[in-house]
């Protein structure tokens, strides 16, 4: 947790290799609906030797969901709101075990560089 570099409500995660290249939120939705997920999230030098960066993704806990966005982000940013539409599948919730839901996941590729802070995780449903 960073209090000194935040979005909002005073407070943001605050992602580095190795210390803490990830942060998940996890989240009980709903089958077959339809919904915004969005988070805030700000670079300072991110590189990689490799593939690496940061990115999102959404999973419903079957290992399978869309990255957002699609190609890792790198190098230094300002506080940038990253958003993607989805569609719950018809099983949503089905594999659920005790604290294993739907979530986001957040996270530096191996041996990424460079700090990464990430606010206002939001996933809303959209109303037909």
């Amino acid at each position: 947790i960073d209090r000194k570099n935040f979005l909002t409500q005073g407070a943001a995660v605050k992602l580095s290799w190795p210390d803490a290249p990830w942060v998940a939120q996890r989240f009980k939705l709903k089958p077959d609906t339809e919904y915004v997920v969005s988070y805030f999230i700000k670079l300072e030098n991110i590189a990689s030797d490799g593939k690496g960066g940061v990115r999102a993704r959404f999973d419903e806990c079957g290992g399978k969901g869309p990255w957002m966005p699609r190609a890792y982000l790198r190098g230094t940013m300002p506080w940038t709101r990253i958003s993607i539409k989805i569609k719950t599948s018809p099983k949503c919730g089905s594999k659920r075990k005790k604290s294993l839901t739907e979530y986001l996941s957040i996270s530096l590729g191996n041996g990424t560089r460079g700090t990464a802070w990430v606010d206002r995780v939001e996933i809303r449903e959209l109303k037909k």
